[in-house]
């Protein structure tokens, strides 16, 4: 027979069903039960002080501020309030002879006002008649819905366990959701008597409450026995959870009473036993930071809850005090425990939830805001169904939902949505000039852009694949092109652990590009090839040409088709460019040797701040060539004694380069445009630059204006 395994989503569901529930169920115990219109709080001299009324007590003369004394029913001997009768809490008996006295004394009481009606003594000495009828929800303390909300442990451990159902971590965690749901159920089942209980209910709810306290912490033990490291073998286990058993029993039949408070000494004695484990794992978690990082926000979260709810509930009641921490404000630290470890689960991939823990807890917040909203102000405004569930509607949708979307970006979000910016930013750096290193380098610059690591390492190591190691601390992956790998380590600057879902993005990344990487290495490989062809046998013969000519035109005309092949060349062979104060240098060398021969005296300015400005390869071949051809032109047309050239600025987003001379000049309005200044024009277009002639007294200036950016 086939076994059916429920998907996580199925059980988390109905979990929450579950405790939907059980907290029905107990509020309808509560409203169930006889209710004469009144609430009391404990005061001292045994006697209760009058809170609430509604409208029949107070018709029946009974007022906020009265003392009760006593219960009766009409007719009958009345029942004497105790010092306990109206405390919330039954851990407050000490021994076994206490309890079982507050039991006889909620049995009596209950008698006294199981009837329709009641008499109610109170201090001045009035008795009061009261009517019994059906308790309304919002008569309830306002911190009754602390107590359901104790259920949020248990849809914790049971999210954690739905999907790490094999780890004994999981269902300890578990076992101490659902022992601390039986606690908060309990307490909400006898905390609001009012005033009375049924004895047998009331029983039971005081050892339910015993029974989930001391199964708490025995999975709270048992936690840290297993996580992060496993300490104790399952016999161990077994046996801790069978003393467990025997402590409830022993509450059961009440043979033994132990110092102090019977049920605060053995839940006091607990603590120091799970410090001692919790020891343990941190020396020998001491070298391994992924287990120490999950040990210290788990103890965080979790341990600070119990601290202070044993050293400032239990202990003062071992020790025969009131308790100094308030039963409601014990399970709000509780639930806000339990709340730190969804956090931590999200931060540090305890159990390797990741986002199924996440998406599942904002699944279920989203439903039950609806429904909370409607309960609450059914509660706080008692409106008619209708207008409360319009107005929950329009609170969800316009209030909650926003709220969420922007808490879930400042906590979770870290950024924009990598898909909306990585695949420009690599076509970018495909299609960009540069050798396997450039292209590498744009590469890492992204993945640290997308990861943020704290830390990165380019290695040789050689993968296929991208890689997890040290548990999430660390991702490998494999370069673009080229061989090699880098290391990035700690995520999100330390705040998070690298997960699957990240391998596989990078994997995807990988897929997407890798065949365009490739295509570009073989181009690069194919334009070397045609760059040593060129300079091996164009360059060659060219040159042995040179040395057969003699016509000085014949060998003007082979020099220029020669720097016109080595442009070639540059260009091919540094498609990244250059800086403009190494081109500028090359062209000064170049153009000194031209004029040395002429006699022509070259002046050559260049201001540092432009010498760092980058220049494609394009750009340094289209700009010398306009450089050279106006040189020879000037050289052709108007044999001048002097040339001048000045690179300066001319504002923010751009320079020019002036190029001056003498000699023999026309005017440049009465010039007639040939192939040499068409081709000139053509070229600054191309730059995204302009070219002027001017003439200044015996003197031609010819000034270009270049945008900064020379990148095309």
């Amino acid at each position: 027979m086939k076994r059916t395994v429920f998907t996580p989503q199925y059980i988390f569901f109905l979990a929450a069903v579950m405790a939907m529930a059980a907290v029905v169920l107990c509020v309808w115990l509560i409203i169930t039960a006889p209710w004469f219109g009144v609430s009391i709080a404990s005061a001292p001299d045994r006697v209760g002080e009058v809170i609430a009324v509604d409208d029949r007590a107070r018709s029946a003369g009974l007022a906020v501020g009265d003392k009760v004394t006593a219960f009766a029913t009409v007719g009958q001997s009345p029942v004497l309030l105790e010092p306990l009768s109206l405390v919330s809490d039954p851990d407050r008996t000490g021994n076994f002879s206490g309890l079982n006295a507050l039991f006889d004394h909620v049995a009596a009481l209950y008698r006294a006002t199981d009837q329709t009606q009641t008499e109610i003594h109170l201090q001045d000495g009035r008795k009061l008649i009261l009517e019994a009828s059906r308790r309304p929800l919002n008569s309830l303390s306002p911190w009754w819905w602390l107590m359901a909300a104790g259920t949020i442990p248990f849809l914790v451990g049971a999210g954690v366990w739905s999907y790490r159902r094999r780890e004994l971590a999981s269902h300890m965690l578990l076992l101490a959701g659902a022992s601390f749901a039986i606690i908060a159920l309990s307490n909400l089942i006898y905390a609001y008597r009012q005033p009375s209980i049924h004895p047998q209910l009331f029983e039971w709810a005081v050892a339910g409450n015993r029974l989930g306290t001391l199964l708490f912490f025995f999975s709270y033990l048992a936690v840290f026995l297993v996580y992060p490291r496993r300490l104790v073998s399952g016999r161990v286990l077994w046996a801790l959870l069978v003393a467990t058993l025997l402590l409830f029993v022993n509450e059961l039949t009440q043979a033994v009473d132990w110092p102090g408070s019977t049920f605060a000494f053995p839940v006091v004695c607990a603590l120091p036993a799970t410090f001692t484990v919790i020891a343990v794992q941190w020396f020998l978690s001491r070298r391994h930071p992924v287990d120490r990082a999950a040990l210290r926000w788990f103890v965080l979260v979790m341990m600070t809850g119990i601290i202070l709810v044993t050293s400032l509930y239990f202990f003062p009641a071992m020790m025969g005090a009131a308790p100094v921490l308030p039963l409601e404000i014990a399970f709000g630290v509780g639930i806000v425990s339990y709340l730190g470890l969804i956090m931590a689960v999200v931060r540090y991939r305890l159990f390797q939830l990741g986002q199924w823990w996440l998406s599942a807890w904002l699944w279920l917040l989203g439903g039950g805001a609806v429904i909370g909203l409607d309960l609450l102000l059914a509660y706080w405004l008692e409106l008619a169904p209708t207008y409360v569930l319009a107005l929950s509607i329009f609170v969800v949708g316009w209030v909650y939902f926003p709220l969420r979307q922007w808490l879930w970006r400042k906590l979770f979000w870290q950024g924009k949505d990598p898909m909306q910016w990585l695949p420009r930013e690599l076509l970018k750096s495909l299609i960009s000039d540069g050798d396997d290193e450039v292209l590498n380098s744009s590469w890492h610059q992204l993945l640290s852009r997308l990861f943020q690591p704290l830390k990165t390492q380019v290695s040789t190591t050689r993968l296929t694949m991208p890689l997890l190691v040290e548990e999430g601390l660390v991702l490998q992956i494999p370069n673009l092109t080229g061989g090699g790998s880098i290391t990035l380590a700690y995520r999100s600057g330390g705040r998070h652990l690298f997960s699957p879902d990240d391998c596989t993005l990078v994997a995807s990344l990988l897929h997407m590009v890798g065949p365009a990487a490739d295509a570009r290495t073989a181009t690069r490989r194919e334009r070397e090839r045609i760059m040593r062809d060129l300079h091996d046998d164009v360059g060659a013969r060219l040159l042995t040409l040179s040395h057969r000519l003699e016509s000085a035109r014949n060998i003007e005309l082979m020099t220029e088709a020669m720097q016109a092949l080595r442009e070639t060349i540059y260009r091919l062979n540094r498609p990244e460019g250059c800086e403009l104060g190494e081109a500028m240098a090359e062209w000064r060398c170049e153009f000194y040797e031209r004029l040395e021969a002429p006699g022509v005296t070259l002046h050559w300015q260049v201001a540092p701040e432009l010498e760092p400005l980058v220049l494609s390869a394009a750009a340094r071949v289209d700009l010398g060539r306009v450089l050279r051809e106006s040189v020879s032109n000037s050289l052709r047309h108007s044999s001048p004694s002097c040339i001048a050239v000045l690179c300066q600025p001319n504002n923010t987003q751009r320079w020019q380069m002036v190029i001056t001379h003498d000699g023999a000049t026309g005017d440049p309005e009465t010039w007639r445009p040939g192939t040499g200044i068409l081709t000139i024009r053509r070229r600054m277009k191309d730059l995204n630059g302009s070219i002027h002639w001017q003439k200044n007294g015996d003197e031609l200036m010819t000034t270009l204006t270049l945008p900064q950016e020379l990148m095309a």
